[in-house]
Formats: structure tokens, sequence, C-alpha cells
């Protein structure tokens, strides 16, 4: 696709020449390769600009950033935000894979790594190959993959996703972490449910405040349709808040009575824990 034509989808501003075609893209600079469209995503440490030069000599043919355009001679596409930009670029060029695919979240402080373990046993039990992407890795077609972050780059999610339907598998199941969601690394995965195991003081060196920690993990739930479900421990005190950023019907679980879906009866053992499940259905 050319770069005037993803100006147009990412609603930004070419500056140099806007016929030439982009082959792939790239958001770092030593994985570059000849036709990309690079990213220059804005860091902590340094900005995304910094790469661009290495970047144009490695063969991409223009870098995304945003403003003001950086003097180094080449092609650019200005946007307002390179981090949501990419994610939409991403899910454009892998033809929106997480929409094809049973395309399940799980976030909250603690549990996650072992709520997806559980949901992928039980949907390949269930006759659904699932894709598995976690803090221990990232699992594709029965095939693992280091995890650098537990929740990967959006370019890498919409990638491996892809990956997955290729290999014929029908489900993905991801943790979601509270920096993803920050990052926009999630922007433009098409979740049909989500799941919210709990809420602890932690990561607050990051987001500064326990409010902006939640405000972080409850942005997945607000990226779910009317259509899908927001499964939510009722046992935690930011369940309310998370279920009131979600347009998808609710579903709380918990050890007890008052649930909509309880474990009763629960023994607890090295070898694992045995409960009695009683619930709607």
């Amino acid at each position: 696709m050319k770069l005037v034509k993803w100006a147009a989808f990412l609603e930004g501003e070419v500056k140099g020449e806007k016929d030439i075609e982009i082959q792939g893209l790239s958001e770092h600079s030593r994985e570059v390769q000849k036709g990309d469209l690079f990213f220059a995503i804005p860091g902590k440490e340094k900005d995304g600009k910094f790469f661009i030069p290495e970047a144009f000599q490695k063969g991409a043919l223009a870098a995304v950033c945003e403003p003001p355009c950086p003097s180094f001679p080449g092609n650019y596409l200005l946007v307002k935000d390179v981090r949501k930009a990419l994610a939409k670029a991403a899910s454009l060029f892998y033809r929106f894979p997480t929409k094809k695919l049973l395309t399940l979240g799980i976030t909250g402080t603690n549990g996650k790594t072992t709520t997806s373990y559980l949901l992928s046993s039980i949907l390949e039990e269930a006759g659904h190959p699932t894709a598995l992407l976690g803090t221990t890795g990232y699992r594709v077609g029965g095939r693992w993959e280091e995890a650098k972050n537990t929740t990967p780059s959006s370019l890498k999610i919409q990638s491996l996703a892809a990956k997955a339907l290729y290999a014929g598998e029908k489900a993905l199941v991801m943790e979601v972490s509270s920096h993803a969601l920050c990052q926009k690394r999630v922007d433009e995965v098409h979740f049909q449910g989500a799941i919210f195991t709990n809420l602890t003081r932690d990561h607050l060196d990051y987001h500064g405040s326990f409010e902006n920690y939640r405000q972080a993990k409850a942005k997945l739930f607000s990226l779910l349709p009317k259509d899908g479900i927001a499964v939510l421990s009722g046992e935690d005190s930011s369940t309310p808040f998370m279920a009131s950023n979600s347009k998808a019907p609710i579903v709380r679980y918990g050890i007890g009575n008052g649930f909509d879906y309880s474990a009763k009866e629960l023994k607890l053992s090295l070898k694992g824990s045995e409960f009695l499940l009683f619930g709607k259905n």
C-alpha cells in the first residue's frame, strides 16, 4: 500500500514522496527490512526519532513520528500518536486477525498466568486449538517463543495472531498488563471476553498512583463489544469500577454465596485444588 494511503488510514500528513509502496512495518531500527514503514515510538529514555537515520540506512522508505518533523532527510508520516498509529497499522497489515479468533484477555495484579493456562487448557479440551501469550512465553501452533514482555507490542500481537490463524488455531488467550494498556498495545485487538482477577498496590512506580493503575486495568473492559463478556472477581473492591467501564454483560465469580458462579467445598493440597462449582447453567 502506498504511503499516501497509509496517511489517509492513520489520519496523518506526508512530508516527502507520497507514492512510495510500503512493503512492511517495523518498530525497532535493528529489525528494519528494505521497504518498511518505520514507527519512531517515543520512549522514556530515548525518543524513537533518534533511530530514524539507522532505519533509513537499513532500507526503511519512510518513518512515522509525531511533530515536529525531523530535519534528517527522508520521507515522513506525521501523526498525533505513534503508538495508536502502530496499533491501527498492524491490525490492517495483518488483515484484522483477532476478529477471526476467539480472543480473550486476562488482567489483574496476580493470577494472570495461572488463569491463562487454565483457560487455554479448557479451550483445547473443548476442541478449540488455542494460542497463548503471556509471561512465560508466546505459544502459537504448538511452538513456544520467549516473551520479552508479558503482553507483546501491538505489531507483535497482530503478527502472532495471524500466525495462529495460519496454524489452524481458533482462539487466542493473552495476559494483558497495565503497561500494555497504557501504551496502547491492545487498542486494536478485538476482544470477545476479558477476565479480572484482582488489584493490589503494585507497579505504582510506573503509574504514579493506585487510581491511575486501576484506570489502566479498566481500559481492557472498555474495549469489549456489547455482545462480549466481562468476567470479574466478586471479591475485589475494584470490581465495581471495572464493571462501570464495560459495555458487555458482567459475570461475577467468587468463593461462597452471592456470585453468578461460586466455588464451594474447596479443598487445597500440594497436588492441586478441588471444589464444586455452582452457577447459572
